[in-house]
C-alpha cells in the first residue's frame, strides 16, 4: 500500500527501497512513475522484476 502512495507523488524521480520488504507485487507501480533512480536492492523484489523494472524504466539507474 505505502507504494501506491508514493506513486502519487509526481515530482519524485529518486527512490531508495533497499532493506525494505517490498516484492514483484509493487513492480506494475514503479514502471508507471517517471523515477530516473531506483534502488531496490535487499528486497524481496526477484531477479524477474528486476527485469521488469529494467523493461519499463529504461532510462533508469537500478540498483538491485
Amino acid at each position: 500500500r505505502a507504494i501506491e502512495l508514493i506513486a502519487q507523488l509526481p515530482k519524485l524521480t529518486r527512490l531508495n527501497l533497499c532493506g525494505t520488504q517490498v516484492t514483484d507485487a509493487s513492480v506494475s507501480t514503479l514502471v508507471g512513475m517517471t523515477l530516473n533512480y531506483i534502488d531496490v536492492a535487499d528486497t524481496e523484489i526477484t531477479p524477474q522484476g528486476v527485469q521488469t523494472l529494467r523493461a519499463g524504466l529504461s532510462n533508469a539507474e537500478i540498483l538491485s
